[in-house]
């Protein structure tokens, strides 16, 4: 009976711990894509290819 009690109260906290993993990891996903977006810009950029689309989206990685 023990053991059980002791289970229904982990239980919330490894949900809640479980949870916020799961967001920090996409948190993290998007971070990795927008700097890889970033990093195809700049080359494009560099190679004088950018369209206007491109060249607004880029500025607005850029901080301010």
């Amino acid at each position: 009976m023990e053991q059980v009690a002791e289970l229904a109260e982990l239980r919330p906290k490894a949900q809640r711990r479980q949870k916020r993993k799961e967001t920090d990891a996409k948190y993290h996903r998007k971070r990795k894509a927008a700097a890889d977006r970033v990093a195809v810009l700049e080359e494009l950029k560099e190679r004088e290819q950018l369209t206007e689309e491109q060249e607004a989206e880029l500025a607005e990685f850029q901080p301010s």
